[in-house]
Order: structure tokens, then C-alpha cells, then sequence
């Protein structure tokens, strides 16, 4: 998204007076899924904008100690920060105190109020709040204002500054006279200096003049969302392909890089810890369908035999089937990038072929399933391999693995999306449909959630015991879907216990570590809040909780409707933070939220980008700076900035 930045007075005003009376700033700035997946692809970048500041005007600004620009916290190029911004870098590195006052004006044409904050860039992603004070409705008189805090440790690049927090940009303009802030350090109060912004004796009153300005999103510049977040959850993190498609229109070979960018990932490092492939750690991926030479019609030709757990062999597609081209690069780019990931996803009735249930490896499966026997069998297979090589990755790439922490895989998704959209016609998919073969294959085979628990059985046998194992669903704040959720969960740990006198695969232990709330919501659906309000967000949080699980949110995005909604984001940001478990002091059983994913990078390339009927939808972060041309670069959106101001 491009910022348009209004400032008051031509150039020639600007350098008459190096100090400002009654400066007006004029604020502008960015303020019922079904099914998952598809993600993003990426942009441009000038990071001074299609408009770039006056070189004149440039240097105003880089030379004196007040800048005359925006407000809500962002910044331009150079380390400089927006409207009525003071450089306290004589201060770098020193623990201070800080003191302001101004008389302040404000012009409110919106319905609410809305509050202003000034506050400093201190050490470590801190931004203390010096005064603040909420503005009503309407135009005010001048109104005297001031603040003071101590004990604030500054970093390399400190600032006094002008945020907002719940305003409307286009609603709001400010008038300040007789600024003033005096910044001294606590244990040298002789070395004191007073910064003034607006001097009386010069008034300014003309028109606006517009520039556009784009923020890479690389910048330091720019605040890590990671950075500000770490000590709430484990993980921040973002969905990405390797090398996505631009449009439905191009093959899988003409498409540009995503994560294989060393721009993106460059930009991924700093703002997340953690990446989740959007469709190639998928069985339809990995099992080769559309990219392995062999196949014939999309299917296997070549096999090899299979021990399972029951003692059986069993036949099962041979080594050369597997596709791990993309796999490996993704792992080797995550691992470049200094990052982890998410595997998404095990056992999942879509993306996964027909052949893989049929009992002569055909498409066609109409009175052609397996038995119980050889799916379970099947199952086994695909989860060992597929968790063995990972393991033989990290070997060979230098991780400990293990049990050490040490894993470019942290958490599996291990089944996905496996319950009944209504609850109350059966907790499993398929049980609520009353054709002969249903949505979920899984479900036409087993007629039970006998698989969904093989599979944490298979899981915990194959992966490292420091691997998370989640089940990962959509939809899971609706009443009866939490239900069911809730039911698969419940059943899953009580499997944990192996019965005595138990045998063959029910005599393997299942585990079950982490709720995987897919979170893809509406611009007005679910409730956020209601911790006991059945068909809310923050219910269906508290119902996994009691099951014993952690959660993670991981697919976020909001159909938004306007590029510039804050508020939606702000309000589900603000539940996650509540149950944060590295924060919060009232975890339901002792679990709480551990990560954050968002479901892709920009809004350009968001999979619900564009709604059935044609509607625009604004559901991530971040915007390609240039659309025309890809290079990798993104810039934040106002809901970005929101979402770091939840953290003071």
C-alpha cells in the first residue's frame, strides 16, 4: 500500500521558518470461509514512493531537529520518523527521562473518539508512551497537554514521536502551538537538552502538498513484527510457495520466486521466525501427481513392498514416485533464511489422489477402496516416509534432530480439516453427507475417526518427541463444528493411554500437542470476544484449551472489505495476545496461544483476494509496492501498524 503524506506549507514556508506555530497536519494513512488454501506471490519497491520528497524539502528534514510530516508511527527513508518527530540520537544508547508539553487542537469529524500518543523509540522494540490523551468527537479548543517518563533506555536510532491508536485517518487533523520536550539523562541531569518544535512566532496557514511514500518492508525503518511479538509467542510466521503461479493463466513453470527470492526471504527473516509451504508439503506434492517422470495418467507404475506395524507387508509406491525437488529447496531457503517451519500436512481427504485409496492404484474408486487394513498400512507408509526424510535432512544439513530442539520442522500439521462442518450430524467429514462416497476418502474407507487417531499414533512413532503435532481445522469458531473439533481432540489424547493387552497399531501411543486454528474469518464473522459466548472466537479458544492442547493461528487472514480496516485485525490480535502463554497469567488448564501464521504475504496474492462474486477482499498485511513488476518487495498496511501498536 502507498502512504500519501500531507504536508502543511509550500516549500518556500518551510524555509522561512525553521520553526512552526499553529501547524495543522492533515492525517493520512491505513487505518465465512469454507475451504483452505492457495497462497501469495510478491512486488515492487521504490522506497521513497512515486512521489518522492523535494530534495530541498529532503534536506529540511535530514538537518534540523523537527520534521513536519504524518502521524501513527511510521517512517520515511534515513531513520526519520513522521510528524512532529525529534532525532534524540545525542541521547543514543543512554537511559533518560522525558519530558513534553504543547497546547493542542483537534478537529474530530468522525463518530468516535479516538486517542493520540507520544512516545519514544527505546531499546529492544519498546515504545513507551510519554503522554496521551483521548480526543472526542467534534472540534476542540485548545487544550494543554503534557507528560512526563523516566527511565527509558534508548537504542541506536531514538525518536520522540506522534502515534494513534483506534482514529479514522481521513477524519482527523491536529493543531499544536508552544511544543516543548526537555530529554535529560537520570543519573546526569546537567546534561539536559530542550527540543522546540513550534515557535509562536511564526504561523503557518497554506495549502497541502501531497507526497507518496512507499516503506520497505526490509527497512529498519520499518518495526519486526517478530521482534515486537517474541515475548509473546514461539513463533511469527508467514505462508509462502517456492516459485507460485502469477495467475490462473500461466503454467507451473512460468511463475516468478517467492520464497526462492533472496529479497523475500530477506524480508521474511525480519519480520517472522517461521514459514508454512502453502501446497508443496502437501501428499499431492510429495506423492509426485504432476511432476514425476513414471507416472502415467497421475498415477504410480513403480512399487515396492512395506512392513506395517500389524506385521503385514504391503505394496506401496517405490522411492523414485516421491517428489522431493521443492521439499528440499524450501527446507534449504528456511534454512538460509535462519528460519523454521511448519509442515503442512500429513493426512489431509483433499490434495492427496484418488489412487492412494484404491486397490489397484487407479483414479477410478467408485467399489474400488482398500480395506482398513491396507489404508492403515498406507497411512503408515506415507507418514514414516515422509517424517524420515526430514529427519535424513537435517542430518545431512547439519541439525542435531533428535530430541534437541534442534529441527528445521518444528510442529506437523498431522490431519487436516477432518471434522464435519455440522457437528451434530457427525463429528467426522463424510459423516454428514448421505452420498455412497463422500467428500473424504479417509471417511469412505474407515467410517469412524479410526484413521485420524492411526495418524498422531504414526506421528509420535515417526517424529522426533520436541516435534509438536497439531490438528489443524477451519471454520472452528461455528458452534457445532467446535463441537466437533473439540470430540476429534478428545479422542486423540485419550489414545495417548495405550490399553493394556493391546496389540498392533493400537498398542502405538498417540500424541497430540496443538489445536491448529486455521483462523480465516470475515470482515464482520465471527465475535472476537466472549470467552463464554458459544460461536465466538475467543469461545472456541477456551473449549481446545480444556482439551489439553496449545494453540497456534495458523493461516490468518481477514476478507476485509476496505484496504484501510484496522479495527477487525486489532480486535482477533488482541484475543491471541490475551491467551498468549509466554504473558498471559490465566491460562485455561495451562495452555495458551504459542504462534502466529499469517496466510500469505500481500494482499495481491492472497488466495481470498478476489470473492466468488467479484468482490475485493484486503486480508493480509502487507502490499506489493509495485504491482507492474516483481522484485520482492512489499510495504506494511496500516493493519500492520495497528498490530505492532498493541504492544507498548
Amino acid at each position: 500500500m502507498k502512504r500519501i503524506i500531507k504536508i502543511i506549507g509550500t516549500v518556500s514556508l518551510l524555509f522561512a521558518a525553521v520553526n512552526f506555530m499553529a501547524c495543522k497536519a492533515t492525517v493520512d494513512s491505513n487505518s465465512n470461509q469454507t475451504s483452505e488454501e492457495s497462497t501469495e506471490d510478491t512486488s515492487s519497491d521504490d522506497t521513497s514512493g512515486s512521489g518522492t520528497l523535494d530534495p530541498e524539502v529532503q534536506d529540511y528534514i535530514t538537518t534540523t531537529e523537527v520534521t513536519t510530516i504524518t502521524i501513527d508511527g511510521s517512517k520515511l527513508t534515513d531513520g526519520i520518523w513522521a510528524f512532529a518527530t525529534i532525532d534524540l540520537s545525542d541521547f543514543a544508547g543512554k537511559t533518560v527521562a522525558v519530558e513534553m508539553s504543547a497546547e493542542m487542537k483537534v478537529e474530530n469529524s468522525g463518530s468516535e473518539a479516538a486517542t493520540l500518543l507520544w512516545q519514544v523509540t527505546a531499546a529492544e522494540s519498546s515504545y513507551p508512551t510519554v503522554c496521551s490523551k483521548e480526543w472526542t468527537a467534534g472540534t476542540t479548543d485548545y487544550t494543554h497537554i503534557e507528560g512526563t517518563k523516566s527511565g527509558i533506555t534508548l537504542g541506536d536510532k531514538p525518536y520522540f514521536y506522534i502515534s494513534a491508536n483506534g482514529l479514522t485517518v481521513s477524519e482527523f487533523v491536529i493543531y499544536l502551538q508552544t511544543f516543548a520536550v526537555n530529554v535529560y539523562e537520570v543519573d546526569d541531569t546537567s546534561n539536559t537538552k530542550t527540543y522546540t518544535a513550534f515557535d509562536t512566532s511564526d504561523a503557518v496557514t497554506s495549502e497541502v502538498e501531497e507526497i507518496t511514500v512507499n516503506l520497505d518492508w526490509r527497512s529498519d525503518d520499518v518495526p519486526s513484527l517478530y521482534e515486537t511479538y517474541k515475548d509473546y509467542y514461539d513463533n511469527i510466521g508467514f505462508a509462502v510457495q517456492y516459485r507460485p503461479p502469477k495467475d490462473s493463466s500461466v503454467s507451473w513453470i512460468d511463475c516468478y520466486d517467492e520464497l526462492a527470492s533472496e529479497t523475500v526471504r530477506e524480508g521474511l527473516a525480519r519480520h517472522a521466525n517461521s514459514l508454512t509451504a502453502g501446497n508443496e508439503f502437501k501428499p499431492e506434492s510429495i506423492l509426485g501427481v504432476y511432476s514425476r517422470s513414471g507416472y502415467t495418467a497421475g498415477v504410480p507404475t513403480k512399487f515396492t513392498t512395506f512392513t506395517a506395524t500389524d506385521g503385514n507387508s504391503y505394496q506401496v509406491p517405490a522411492d523414485s514416485m516421491m517428489n522431493w525437488t521443492t521439499v528440499d529447496k524450501m527446507l534449504a531457503a528456511t534454512k538460509a533464511a535462519g528460519m523454521q517451519m511448519r509442515g503442512h500436512v500429513l493426512v489431509w481427504h483433499s490434495q492427496t489422489p484418488n489412487w492412494f485409496f484404491t486397490t489397484d492404484w487407479s483414479n477410478d474408486y467408485e467399489d474400488n477402496l482398500v480395506d482398513t487394513e491396507t489404508m492403515t498400512a498406507r497411512q503408515e507408509w506415507y507418514i514414516k516416509t515422509v517424517l524420515t526424510h526430514i529427519a535424513e535432512w537435517e542430518n545431512d544439513n547439519g541439525y542435531a534432530g533428535s530430541s534437541t530442539g534442534d529441527h528445521i520442522i518444528y510442529t506437523w500439521d498431522v490431519v487436516n480439516e477432518a471434522a464435519a462442518n455440522s457437528g451434530d450430524s457427525g463429528a467426522i467429514r463424510g459423516a454428514d453427507e448421505t452420498t455412497t462416497y463422500t467428500s473424504s476418502r479417509w471417511y469412505d474407507v474407515y467410517k469412524s475417526n479410526e484413521y485420524i487417531i492411526n495418524a498422531f499414533r504414526f506421528a509420535n512413532k515417526y517424529a522426533p518427541s520436541d516435534v509438536l503435532l497439531a490438528y489443524n481445522d477451519y471454520n472452528e469458531y461455528w458452534g457445532s463444528k467446535t463441537t466437533a473439533i473439540a470430540g476429534i481432540l478428545t479422542a486423540v489424547k485419550s489414545a495417548e493411554t495405550v490399553e493394556d493387552g493391546a496389540t498392533g497399531v493400537e498398542a502405538l501411543p498417540a500424541r497430540i500437542d496443538v489445536m491448529g486454528m486455521q483462523t480465516h474469518l470475515g470482515d464482520s464473522w465471527p465475535t472476537a470476544a466472549g470467552a463464554t459466548t458459544s460461536g465466538t472466537f475467543e469461545y472456541a479458544m477456551n473449549q481446545f484449551f480444556k482439551c489439553g492442547v496449545d494453540i497456534q493461528i495458523t493461516e490468518f487472514d481477514i476478507a476485509a472489505l476496505a484496504e484501510d480496516e484496522t479495527e477487525r485485525f486489532t480486535d482477533l490480535w488482541e484475543i491471541f495476545n490475551k491467551y498468549s502463554k509466554k504473558k498471559a497469567t490465566n491460562l485455561v488448564n495451562g495452555h495458551g496461544v504459542t504462534g502466529v501464521t499469517i496466510w500469505g504475504i500481500d494482499d495481491e496474492h492472497s488466495w481470498v483476494r478476489t470473492g466468488s462474486d467479484g468482490t475485493i477482499y484486503y486480508p493480509t498485511l502487507f502490499n506489493m509496492i509495485d504491482s507492474s513488476t516483481y522484485n520482492g518487495i512489499y510495504t506494511p498496511k496500516n493493519n500492520f501498524y495497528k498490530i505492532i501498536d498493541l504492544v507498548e
